[in-house]
């Protein structure tokens, strides 16, 4: 579930592009807490069903920049914010779409991403592409989708570009994951010493959260069964059951 080894997505190019088109937000990203152990801290809710498999998850999120900790910490400094639909399963794998910033392509350089997996040890399609700005909404959508037999990743409306190392769809289908499925919505720092999006003051939201049905259908969640809040001063709470939550971290800067 989390961004690993990125530097090698994009070209030289694409990153002098970002950089002189993305400002916005950049001071928040310049955090001089030093980064920690080489383990990703996430806080939002999941929705685990039993019996009931969903198909996909989607939410119109906030775009926000965090601070980053400063040095190594064994991977690729980053925040993100993302949906995602995950196998139920030991060593299942999933797929997610959402936005990052990376300390690899400058700090507060703002990107969106997806990310997919068959299994937690094969390799993973990382792809980095667009440049969205701070505090803008996006609706970020990922489903699996009966007409091609495979999950896609799906930005604003339209399904996300290839780039890098692949496309926005799979090579396969949920039949991969013996059908079993649970859906997440959740920001993410790769480094205890990084923050997610979102502080006391301006806190990240992510609207309209829902679910796809096994018929195809997008449905409002009844119900969510766990989270990850609490880890290393990372927040989350409904602002409405169970469409609209938002993400904070408290105090910004910290150590863990």
């Amino acid at each position: 579930m989390t961004l690993h080894s990125r530097a090698s997505v994009l070209a030289l190019s694409a990153v002098i592009a970002a950089l002189a088109s993305l400002c916005v937000n950049a001071s928040r990203a310049l955090g001089s807490t030093a980064c920690q152990a080489d383990q990703s801290i996430r806080t939002g809710p999941q929705l685990d069903p039993g019996t009931y498999q969903p198909w996909g998850a989607r939410a119109d999120i906030e775009v926000l920049a965090a601070n980053l900790c400063s040095g190594s910490g064994g991977r690729p400094e980053d925040s993100t914010a993302w949906a995602m639909v995950s196998g139920d399963c030991t060593g299942c794998g999933y797929a997610q779409i959402g936005y990052t910033a990376n300390r690899n392509y400058g700090d507060g350089t703002m990107r969106y991403f997806y990310e997919w997996t068959k299994t937690t040890s094969s390799s993973r399609v990382t792809v980095f592409f667009g440049s969205p700005g701070g505090a803008t909404r996006h609706t970020f959508n990922v489903h699996y989708d009966p007409n091609v037999g495979h999950v896609i990743m799906v930005l604003d409306g339209s399904q996300a570009p290839c780039g890098g190392n692949g496309c926005a769809e799979t090579n396969f289908g949920l039949s991969a994951w013996g059908g079993n499925t649970h859906d997440l919505w959740e920001a993410e720092a790769s480094n205890p010493g990084s923050d997610v999006p979102g502080d006391t003051s301006d806190k990240d939201d992510f609207w309209q959260v829902q679910i796809m049905s096994g018929s195809g259908n997008w449905n409002d969640p009844a119900s969510f069964d766990g989270s990850g809040t609490g880890q290393c001063y990372l927040h989350f709470a409904y602002v409405t059951q169970y469409t609209h939550f938002q993400t904070w971290t408290n105090p910004i800067g910290h150590g863990c």
